[in-house]
């Protein structure tokens, strides 16, 4: 997932909290995009590497169908 994509999901998922986030501020794009959703005092993390991995290894994993 592209960092610009997250961050508005992000923002949208907050605003259906009832969560401000009109001004949202990129703290780190690395295992876990982190966002602060200003003025809210908040820190929204989503995982992105470590969801990228744990799907590479179901597949090599688990026998197909």
């Amino acid at each position: 997932m592209e960092t610009s994509s997250a961050v508005r999901e992000v923002v949208t998922l907050a605003g259906r909290l009832g969560l401000p986030g009109d001004d949202p501020e990129l703290l780190r794009d690395g295992y876990n995009l982190l966002v602060r959703l200003r003025p809210a005092p908040v820190v929204a993390r989503v995982a992105t590497v470590t969801a990228v991995v744990r799907d590479l290894y179901r597949t090599r994993t688990l026998p197909h169908p």
